[in-house]
């Protein structure tokens, strides 16, 4: 008799934790419907290129120019607001309009060589309306001075 008490509450123990554990689960998948629905609409830029290889060129030769394309794979419109680089030897030139969902647009990134010399690796950071706030590309190669 005492083993059959003691099953029993044994199973019904059992059969309490394991509701218990269903009903937490589907707690969780419930916030996690939840959490989607509320997560705000934002812009996701996608890169053609992260990284432009210009090669070798002459220092005197003139700027070296690359447009990067960047497509907005989010759900609103992105905005590239600024573009930073820690060289003056780069210029960008920035989208004037929003980038609608699905949209591309295209980045002008322009590095002037003569006061280069040997190897470079140059970074342009852009400040874009997406959760990571940042995007960084970048231009390599060598440069050789006339002299």
């Amino acid at each position: 008799m005492n083993k059959v008490v003691v099953c029993s509450v044994a199973v019904l123990i059992g059969l309490a934790l394991m509701g218990w554990g269903v009903k937490a689960c589907a707690d969780r998948r419930e916030r996690d419907k939840l959490d989607e629905l509320a997560a705000p609409p934002c812009a996701e830029p996608v890169f053609d290129s992260n990284t432009y290889d210009f090669g070798v060129v002459n220092a005197l030769d003139g700027p070296v120019v690359h447009d990067f394309q960047v497509t907005n794979a989010g759900s609103c419109p992105m905005v590239i607001s600024e573009a930073e680089a820690a060289c003056g030897c780069i210029t960008t030139q920035l989208p004037d309009h929003a980038v609608e969902p699905g949209d591309s647009t295209t980045i002008r990134v322009t590095f002037d060589p003569r006061a280069q010399s040997g190897a470079v690796l140059k970074f342009v950071y852009f400040n874009i309306n997406c959760p990571e706030g940042e995007w960084r590309v970048s231009l390599q190669g060598e440069v050789r001075q006339p002299y």
